[in-house]
């Protein structure tokens, strides 16, 4: 799934980097102070395909006693939105401020007797200045519908200790640097010649993709991009190494397999007034077929009849205007008005001497399952796959005639967990401990975090299931 998300995210930059790259010299200069008034449609034409997927993965039949499912899907993908973008950056990309606002309008069928409006309001502010080393900022601001207050994110509060946090302030500078983003834009424009359809007219610039001219372009530009990268990591004393992971996967990914656009594909028409882009309008026919997605990029096959196509035509106009003289300003942040997500969010405490460190617990316990029961609110996990997450060859465990048996010189204050199937009694040594019954379903002992959070004085930082692999994930923070 992390290649699967890397992959989307490369298109994300591609798609974007199209809108400031192309044969002549407006599409190459650097926007780095502007105001962009965009309007945006999204025109979901058809649901069958989601639905039969829905359908495979067993979504209970008695729901459409209450909901039109492909309706309400039609309609929830489907939105018009009208945003502001705001961007001051300094010439050298070391310090940036940046304020996106949209107001969307939806209206939702559920069903035959309901139809629900929605107008909302979202917000995203960006503050950045990597000019001073020794005091770097990168706080980025969110306000979502379903929020009465500002979300604050500081990236490096979010790092658990000095060392981490230099590195990413030096893996930041090294993106937002003016001359890696110059490389990037004047490659993008000469592959952007080669595969797309271009015609100038007086003020006026018309270029047409379709999708093997897009796939084309993400196998070029994308390994590209990731190669620029691992030459500025080398230049900064790294090793490159997770770099190479990167474009070794790409080689590994079967491009052509992948569909992103429909018949029609993307269309930009630029509106140039003194040889500086005025407005860009897109029309872009998506037609993702997420199973040939999936299949290319984990190499492991579709398991169901239904390809989950999504389908939809996306129009957008952005109007630019005030470049250079336009000025971002941030919300003002107060106790009553925002709230901070690192402040939300468990961290692993990381002794200050390192050499304290008992060679286990791991940092990090988890993994994936079929399944993840949930008993009144607690959830279960698979005992085995947690222990050996965590402790690796140090723990042994047996089964035999329903008790479990797990022991490690690393256990905290303990060093044998005895479990019976069916049983809610723990015994850490000789202790008993009351942490839920002990589960057996289909070869898998199944035990409630509360055992690992009380006994081991873990935290369960997540547990998520993913759809395209139906399987369930979760993770533990295995550090007091």
């Amino acid at each position: 799934m992390k290649r699967t998300v890397a992959t989307i995210i490369c298109v994300v930059m591609l798609l974007c980097s199209i809108s400031v790259g192309a044969q002549t010299d407006f599409l190459t200069d650097m926007y780095t102070n502007y105001t962009g008034d965009y309007t945006v449609s999204i025109s979901f034409e058809s649901a069958d395909d989601v639905y039969a997927l829905l359908g495979e993965l067993q979504v209970p039949e008695q729901i459409e006693n209450f909901i039109d499912i492909k309706a309400a899907l039609k309609t929830l993908l489907s939105l018009d939105s009208k945003m502001l973008l705001q961007i001051d950056m300094s010439s050298d990309m070391k310090k940036v401020k940046l304020a996106l606002t949209a107001d969307a309008e939806q209206n939702i069928d559920v069903n035959r007797n309901l139809n629900i409006a929605l107008s909302s309001k979202m917000g995203m502010w960006m503050n950045m200045d990597l000019s001073d080393a020794g005091k770097p900022i990168m706080q980025i601001i969110y306000s979502y519908p379903y929020t009465n207050k500002y979300m604050v994110v500081d990236a490096l509060e979010t790092l658990p200790d000095e060392e981490d946090k230099a590195d990413f302030v030096k893996t930041m500078s090294m993106i937002f640097n003016k001359e890696f983003m110059t490389a990037v834009n004047t490659y993008s424009a000469q592959v952007l010649e080669k595969y797309a359809d271009i015609k100038m007219s007086s003020g006026k610039c018309i270029i047409k993709l379709d999708n093997d001219a897009l796939i084309g372009m993400i196998k070029e530009v994308v390994p590209y991009v990731f190669g620029q990268m691992r030459g500025l990591f080398l230049t900064m004393g790294a090793d490159g190494e997770e770099i190479n992971y990167i474009l070794e996967s790409l080689e590994q990914i079967p491009f052509e397999k992948i569909k992103l656009l429909g018949d029609k594909g993307i269309t930009y028409t630029y509106i140039l007034k003194n040889g500086k882009i005025s407005s860009v309008d897109t029309v872009a026919d998506i037609c993702i077929d997420i199973s040939g997605i999936y299949e290319a990029v984990t190499g492991i096959k579709w398991n169901y009849m239904a390809s989950g196509t999504l389908g939809f035509e996306v129009k957008s106009k952005v109007a630019m205007s005030k470049i250079n003289t336009t000025t971002v300003t941030l919300p003002k942040l107060t106790e009553e008005n925002s709230f901070s997500l690192s402040d939300m969010l468990p961290k692993p405490q990381i002794p200050e001497n390192m050499e304290e460190m008992p060679a286990y617990p791991n940092w990090w316990a988890g993994g994936s399952a079929e399944k993840l029961p949930m008993i009144d609110g607690v959830v279960y996990v698979p005992l085995r796959t947690t222990l050996e997450a965590a402790y690796e060859d140090s723990v042994e465990i047996s089964f035999e005639n329903g008790v479990i048996t797990a022991t490690s010189e690393y256990f905290p204050s303990f060093k044998s967990l005895k479990l019976i199937v069916g049983s809610d009694s723990v015994y850490a040594d000789a202790n008993e401990f009351k942490t839920g019954t002990v589960l057996l379903e289909n070869g898998v002992t199944y035990v409630s975090s509360k055992l690992f959070e009380e006994l081991f004085s873990w935290q369960l930082s997540g547990a998520s299931y993913d759809i395209l692999t139906n399987e369930y994930w979760y993770e533990f923070y295995t550090t007091e």
